[in-house]
């Protein structure tokens, strides 16, 4: 046995001679420390279109509703405002959502005739139920899928978007950077970080800004319903939410009531007019994802970060946007 001077192995490793009985070999044992890691196995969720998930937008519909949105007058009153939105709508989350186990297989077909057979079926273990979970299974995801190809036929993209659910899976392996695998979290976060943010502190050279022609001041009108009823359009209800756990779902719902439009038009306005943009818009949530079409993951340039922001503040950046282009 080959062990490397001053390793932990070399230090804990013990020869037990008197174990070896008629035999000519001698065993062997090595103490490996295992350091305790806490592993979430379970997250929160809301289904779509359950009635969790209907008193969810009620809930936050009556929120808006009670905001007073009309007197805003100073930063704090608007950053007070903000975070009152923001507090009520965490503890609505937790209030409707339920716990789930993380599993690696994607269920999205899953819907509340496949849980209510599930269920039954783990109860009475009964052939007939277990047949009809599996009819149930069957039938939830042919309804799954046909929907989502008319929904990917109707795109611009169109039918080539559907390649994605026959592409091959690529080999995954322990990340390296500069020559080192990244074994511990700690690691895995420091290479991500120092990747994702290595021009951080680059100079940047301004001087082209300096050519381009100055154009007279004009004054920043207020926002029109017709700007921010555009703006949610243009996305579908399928798009990852973000830290608050609002979708363009819920926000197309809430605004089918001009009252509660208005207010969001209200803040919107008084954050140019103020010049402020509230702590909860700058909130975010970055995620992880690999790079599409890779032979191997094993290196950190084969993985992107996305960045999650609150609905409501993504709007509004949305219609400033909006206007900026146009």
């Amino acid at each position: 046995m080959f062990l490397k001077p001053m390793s932990e192995e070399f230090n804990n490793h013990s020869i037990h001679t008197d174990w070896r009985l008629s035999s000519d070999h001698v065993p062997l044992t090595v103490k490996i420390s295992i350091f305790k890691e806490n592993i979430q196995t379970r997250k929160c969720i809301i289904i779509k279109n359950s009635k969790e998930d209907h008193n969810f937008v009620a809930d936050a519909k009556n929120l808006i509703k009670g905001l007073n949105t009309f007197h805003i007058n100073s930063k704090d009153n608007l950053e007070n405002i903000v975070q009152e939105f923001a507090n009520n709508m965490d503890e609505f989350w937790f209030k409707h959502s339920k716990l789930v186990n993380i599993t690696k297989h994607l269920n999205s077909w899953c819907n509340k005739e496949y849980q209510i057979s599930l269920k039954m079926y783990r109860n009475s273990r009964q052939l007939d139920d277990w047949k009809n979970f599996k009819r149930v299974v069957k039938t939830s995801k042919h309804e799954f899928f046909n929907s989502k190809i008319q929904e990917i036929l109707n795109k611009r993209k169109g039918s080539w978007e559907l390649m994605n659910w026959i592409r091959k899976s690529s080999a995954i392996k322990a990340i390296k950077y500069n020559n080192k695998p990244c074994l511990e979290i700690e690691d895995l976060w420091q290479t991500l970080y120092e990747l994702f943010n290595s021009a951080q502190h680059c100079q940047i050279d301004k001087s082209p800004l300096d050519k381009i022609p100055n154009k007279p001041w004009t004054k920043w009108s207020s926002f029109l319903r017709e700007e921010l009823l555009l703006a949610i359009l243009k996305y579908g209800n399928d798009l990852t939410s973000g830290p608050d756990k609002l979708s363009w779902k819920h926000i197309k719902e809430i605004i089918k009531d001009m009252e509660y439009l208005n207010k969001i038009i209200n803040i919107a306005n008084m954050c140019i007019e103020l010049g402020y943009w509230p702590l909860y818009f700058k909130t975010s949530m970055s995620i992880i994802i690999p790079k599409s079409n890779k032979e191997l993951y094993n290196t950190p340039k084969t993985f992107r970060p996305i960045v999650l922001l609150n609905m409501l503040g993504k709007l509004i950046e949305k219609v400033i946007g909006e206007r900026l282009q146009f």
